[in-house]
């Protein structure tokens, strides 16, 4: 363990409370500075002698400031749903501990890149000092802290919704470990809880009664683990426990700490959108406070005339720091196969709170898309028609499972209630699609005159629609005026971008923090959209699986003055408030999670998926520090919604083998050119992905045969497939493409950092 000082820089503090709030503080400037050794490594390649080495040293920071998070989220309790909340001490002086090693790390890794390292007593202990790594399931744990996975698992449901209950428990489980399920088990509900909780099950029994029987097999697949889960404590993580909003929004957090966050007014949940659009109270570069949190997510998809053979493709981010997750590929007794990621496995974020198994993307076997939740929290719908209802993994579970055309889903989606517009998917609607086309549901009522639904079905700028659809947080339709808690004095509109208030500060005060959140939700998803429609248009006509990954590859440049100087962290965020022109993108350091498929009505359709974002050196689309994650490819994995869980996997293992034979061949042929350390690097990639693949051919031919053993062989085969093509790009000198942005919105540059 390092040593450090801890009581010379708190030593004032006198309670945990106190603590807690400059440890949130020393969290944002120790992501600020693994940002900036995130950027520096981005100037360099596989042929610089430092890379390699370079490359662990980043790996053990991450470690340290995976091990920070951990413990400050116990202290905090915004991990409450997946650690015990502590309030202690000693596990604040642990979170310290561990930002400052992995602070000075990073910066000697920015030092020593820009050739100007001085000797760091502090950096070197922590190098020397690393986390114990350990496998615990399929996971690495450093020492006592579990580390979220860098090639997101796959498990696969066959039977009836009982049976894919329990199959998921187990698979998890496996995957996880048990205490991924412990901190659930040990929830105890008030009276008044379980009554909330009773009224929104009702709306499930009615609607939804599959996602009760999976209830129902998760509390069986635990008890045969020796986890006591009961059905309530499993319901209610697609319920919740809380009465709707009815007026207003609710902005991200954990709700059973939001009365104590409200009181402290610092929002120990308050940056985790934004990725640390905040500066250190003790930085030279400060401009400012602890911004309130904004959603972000981003998706589209294009059809008919705009892609090369009029089928549907679509592409999705998943934008927070990742959690622990996991990709569900189902075949269902009734109903439809289809695959599915959650934002989590048991449908919490750390720091943001309770999604009720909301994710995306989704696809069927039928051709139909859930391709994003279609915005934020418009929240249009007036307080009366505002209340109980399904949530919105329980309404894409079922649409994806039921439904065989968009237009289905959409009529399940306009029969079921409204529900709690007024929290984060905490009610039906979203973006659906198919071949035919798709729809981005803003609102099911309008409140200007015109009580139709407010729903987007192409893009438009003037004069023109296009076969394609894109959403990112904000409202974009025309009668959409109202949404996103709208300053009196209205945001601004433009066809392409949506509604969006550019100046952010200058429309809400900074002492309304729901408004607030609303409004930087709105500015950062100008950009997105911006981008999103600029790079579908230039390919109208040509758009295929490739080129969607490639608008899912493609990074916005950093931000440089007059003379190219790069503008500090301060800079930025002052340029991006007061308006700026700011080239943005869909790629960036907030992905958690990046996706691209291509649905078919039948057995072909493909799901590609990525942790983190689709480029290693994708960087910051907007201000703030982003988030890295130990050991991270930044490649797809790859499968096909196959007739059978058997014919899946064997597709998934064909490509594992045409790739690992791809990446063999790559490094026999660099061998020559490559520094022993790179060299040593790619090898120690090579024999995992080769492990991996040996591991899975093994699980494929087992005589058992059943699904827990199809999905390891899949879980294999696809950690296969993404560490070749690691491999592959490593050895390509990791190139990478800028979006150039608004300055030329023709052109998309392709260069390498």
């Amino acid at each position: 363990m390092p040593n450090v000082n801890i009581m010379g820089k708190y030593k004032d503090i006198s309670s945990v409370d106190g603590y807690i709030e400059e440890l949130n503080m020393l969290s944002a400037s120790s992501h600020y500075s693994i940002y900036d050794a995130k950027y520096a490594l981005s100037k360099i390649t596989i042929r610089d002698e430092i890379y390699a080495d370079t490359q662990k040293s980043f790996n053990k920071a991450l470690l340290y400031l995976s091990k920070a998070k951990w413990y400050l989220g116990r202290a905090s309790g915004t991990y409450m749903y997946i650690a015990p909340m502590t309030r202690t001490w000693e596990d604040c002086e642990k979170s310290h501990i561990w930002f400052d090693a992995a602070q000075s790390i990073a910066a000697k890794i920015v030092a020593d890149i820009a050739g100007s390292s001085e000797p760091s007593v502090a950096a070197d202990q922590a190098l020397s000092s690393a986390p114990e790594l350990t496998l615990h399931g399929e996971i690495a744990f450093a020492d006592d802290v579990p580390i979220v996975p860098s090639i997101g698992p796959i498990v696969v449901l066959q039977g009836t919704s009982r049976e894919m209950g329990r199959q998921y428990v187990e698979q998890v489980v496996e995957i996880f470990g048990p205490w991924i399920f412990e901190q659930i088990s040990s929830r105890v509900f008030s009276p008044e809880q379980v009554e909330q909780i009773r009224r929104w099950e009702r709306h499930l029994l009615d609607h939804t009664p599959e996602i009760a029987e999976m209830a129902h097999g998760w509390v069986e697949g635990a008890r045969d683990l020796g986890i006591k889960l009961s059905y309530l404590q499993v319901i209610q993580l697609w319920t919740g426990h809380f009465d709707p909003v009815y007026t207003g929004i609710l902005p991200h957090g954990v709700r059973d700490l939001v009365e104590q966050i409200r009181e402290s007014d610092k929002g120990l949940a308050s940056t985790s959108y934004l990725g640390g659009l905040e500066r250190s109270k003790s930085s030279d570069d400060e401009v400012g406070g602890p911004l309130p949190s904004v959603e972000m997510c981003s998706g589209c998809c294009a059809w008919g005339s705009a892609t090369v053979n009029g089928g549907l493709i679509a592409g999705a981010t998943t934008d927070h720091d990742c959690t622990f997750q996991a990709t569900i590929a189902a075949f269902p007794d009734t109903g439809y196969s289809f695959i599915y990621t959650p934002f989590s496995v048991t449908g919490f974020i750390p720091n943001l709170g309770q999604y009720y198994f909301a994710g995306h993307p989704g696809m069927n076997n039928q051709g139909v898309a859930y391709v994003h939740h279609g915005g934020g929290l418009h929240a249009i719908e007036p307080s009366h028609e505002r209340g109980y209802g399904l949530r919105r993994g329980a309404s894409t579970f079922h649409n994806l499972r039921f439904a065989s055309s968009a237009m289905q889903a959409f009529e399940n989606e306009m029969s079921w209630p409204i529900g709690d517009v007024g929290s984060i998917l905490g009610s039906v609607g979203g973006f659906y699609a198919d071949q035919t086309g798709g729809y981005v549901l803003e609102s099911r009522i309008g409140t200007d005159g015109d009580s139709t639904p407010i729903v987007r079905n192409n893009a438009r700028e003037e004069g023109c629609s296009f076969d394609f659809l894109y959403a990112n947080n904000n409202s974009i339709h025309p009668r959409s005026v109202k949404g996103f808690l709208a300053p009196e004095a209205g945001y601004q509109h433009d066809p392409v971008e949506g509604w969006f208030a550019d100046r952010p500060f200058s429309v809400c005060s900074p002492s309304d923090s729901s408004a607030l959140a609303a409004a930087l939700s709105t500015k950062s998803s100008q950009g997105r959209n911006r981008y999103m429609f600029e790079a579908l248009k230039v390919r109208n006509g040509a758009i295929d699986l490739s080129e969607m990954v490639t608008i899912f590859r493609t990074g916005a440049p950093e931000r440089v003055d007059a003379e190219g100087v790069l503008l500090t962290h301060g800079q930025k965020e002052v340029a991006w408030a007061e308006g700026e022109e700011w080239p943005s993108s869909t790629t960036h350091r907030l992905n958690a999670f990046t996706a691209v498929i291509a649905p078919d009505r039948g057995d072909q359709g493909v799901y590609l998926g990525c942790i983190g974002p689709g480029a290693g050196r994708a960087l910051m689309h907007t201000p703030g520090h982003g988030y890295c994650y130990y050991d991270e490819p930044n490649e797809f994995w790859q499968i096909r919604l196959a007739a059978t869980p058997v014919e899946m996997v064997q597709s998934a293992g064909e490509l594992a083998e045409e790739l690992m034979t791809k990446a063999t061949n790559a490094i026999m042929a660099s061998r020559p050119s490559l520094f022993p350390s790179a060299l040593e690097m790619l090898e120690k990639v090579h024999d995992r992905a080769a492990g991996d693949l040996g591991w899975a051919r093994g699980e494929l031919s087992a005589p058992k045969g059943d699904v827990a053993t199809l999905a390891r062989a899949l879980r294999g085969f696809t950690r296969a497939q993404v560490r070749a093509q690691q491999i592959l790009r490593e050895l390509a000198d990791g190139g990478f493409i800028h979006w150039k942005g608004l300055h030329d919105r023709q052109e998309i540059n392709a260069v390498s950092q």
